[in-house]
């Protein structure tokens, strides 16, 4: 085996431990509603890892929180509280085709009335969330905060003039 098929193989071990690790504490965490339950983790975990997994899970579980929904079999029920679309986003999809550049005045405006937005005027969120269409189809994870700022990744511009 190559040093890069090593490297693979270790990189899919590590994502299946995370995966892993991130169900049990996520499925914990909403079933006692308690965020700091534990849930052990590999020994070979620093506890700054452990710390950012843990974060990683505490704002998936307030996105359902804040929605007032629980995760179940990946559908969530449907009622009146959450924040959803009026229409199904296939037929969105359809509408738009795939050569829509939103430059057509025209277009754009038949959207808007077969399409409206959730809020008119647009609401501001900076609580985690979870938007699905009329349908439950989660359209939307909004996850403020997930990344720590050590593994966020930063984009310096620069001007090129």
């Amino acid at each position: 085996m190559t040093e890069d098929q090593e490297l693979a193989q270790l990189s899919i071990r590590r994502t299946d431990e995370v995966a892993s690790y991130l169900r049990q504490k996520l499925t914990a965490v909403l079933a006692s509603g308690e965020p700091s339950i534990y849930v052990s983790s590999p020994l070979t975990w620093n506890h700054e890892f452990l710390a950012e997994c843990d974060r990683a899970v505490s704002v998936i579980a307030a996105a359902l929180k804040y929605t007032g929904k629980i995760l179940k079999h990946r559908y969530i029920s449907l009622t009146p509280d959450l924040e959803r679309t009026s229409w199904d986003a296939r037929r969105y999809s359809d509408k738009v085709g795939m050569r829509n550049a939103g430059q057509n005045a025209n277009s754009e405006s038949l959207l808007q009335t077969s399409f409206p937005p959730i809020h008119e005027p647009a609401k501001y969120e900076i609580k985690p969330m979870v938007i699905i269409n009329k349908f439950g189809s989660i359209l939307l994870w909004y996850l403020p905060g997930i990344l720590s700022n050590n593994r966020q990744v930063r984009a310096h511009l620069r001007d090129y003039r």
